[in-house]
């Protein structure tokens, strides 16, 4: 089964904020393993777009430096599971996640950098 997951770059890192990223590397997942990348252009796309455009990708997984709360809950109505406070370059945070070893990437703040589920929604 083949997972795709999404990092918005600067440069060959982890964007520091994914509503400023230019561009998005895009990774299939295989049997624990990247198997196949594309970079992909976010300019001049809002958040609801940029979130939208990776739902039409089939991207189920966002790792990203920081992310705006107020877009958590789109990104879990779309399906995208959203893990922020990550730092680092972009391919070797890639495979960590396939690993299961995200957590030597996390940047700030101990605790924070998870969003699974609607449960954290408010209103929802």
């Amino acid at each position: 089964m083949t997972t795709r997951l999404a990092i918005p770059l600067f440069g060959e890192r982890v964007a520091p904020r994914f509503g400023f990223a230019r561009e998005v590397l895009v990774a299939e997942v295989e049997g624990g393993a990247v198997v196949a990348t594309r970079t992909l252009s976010l300019d001049g796309s809002g958040w609801h777009e940029r979130l939208a455009r990776l739902r039409a990708l089939d991207v189920e997984i966002l790792l990203c430096g920081g992310f705006n709360r107020h877009y958590r809950c789109v990104a879990d109505d779309l399906g995208i599971e959203v893990q922020w406070g990550l730092g680092g370059e972009a391919a070797a945070v890639a495979d960590a996640w396939c690993a299961g070893d995200l957590e030597r990437f996390r940047v700030g703040c101990p605790g924070r950098g998870r969003h699974r589920g609607r449960g954290s929604c408010r209103g929802k």
